[in-house]
């Protein structure tokens, strides 16, 4: 029978009972990069003191997309689904917002900002197209930090999905005395998602 040295029985057994993927350096890093995805998690929001808090659900089809809001964030519940052309905001409660700017519609139904438009490309690692960005990466290759449009973005965790591909778990956001963290459950591509045709 084939023996092993003492120092190597404890690597492997190591190596077997692990589960998460290890990155090595050098090793190119895959973020989710695909135009029809899904993301599922939840976001916290605070400023001046008061602080909010739901679930969220983004599906997103190339430029189309759907977010689903619910809890105390979404005063109850909260839709958001557009396009190139036009938005629409449908809360639980009230008549719906409708009109071409996204970020503005979603401050004036909230009462404060949440720049969704960036979070489509923050989400996944990546800063928005169109403007200037500083972006910092950990020793891993993945993004550790990201500044752009006044906010400042913290990538305090990454998770593998099951299609190989890296993405932030948590991420906090901060833009003067408003605080976001998000915490990503999910987030796989889902080619050819359902997203409804309103703002195609």
């Amino acid at each position: 029978m084939r023996r092993f040295p003492a120092a190597v029985l404890p690597a492997l057994l190591l190596a077997g009972c692990s589960t998460t993927p290890v990155h090595r350096a050098g090793m190119p890093v895959r973020l989710v990069d695909c135009p029809d995805w899904e993301l599922v998690g939840r976001i916290g929001v605070r400023r001046a003191g008061e602080g909010w808090h739901g679930t969220l659900v983004w599906r997103q089809a190339g430029l189309r997309y759907h977010l689903r809001l619910e809890g105390p964030l979404g005063q109850g519940g909260l839709e958001v689904e557009g396009g190139p052309k036009a938005v629409r905001i449908r809360p639980a409660q009230g008549r719906p917002l409708t009109g071409h700017d996204l970020d503005a519609l979603v401050a004036r139904m909230l009462g404060w900002s949440l720049p969704v438009s960036g979070l489509r490309f923050w989400v996944r690692g990546r800063p928005a197209p169109g403007g200037p960005a500083h972006l910092a990466r950990d020793r891993g290759g993945r993004p550790r930090s990201l500044r752009q449009q006044g906010w400042v973005l913290h990538y305090d965790r990454w998770a593998q999905n099951g299609q190989g591909a890296w993405y932030p778990a948590r991420i906090r956001a901060a833009r003067g005395a408003l605080r976001v963290r998000l915490v990503v459950r999910r987030l796989l591509c889902r080619p050819q998602q359902p997203v409804g045709p309103w703002g195609s």
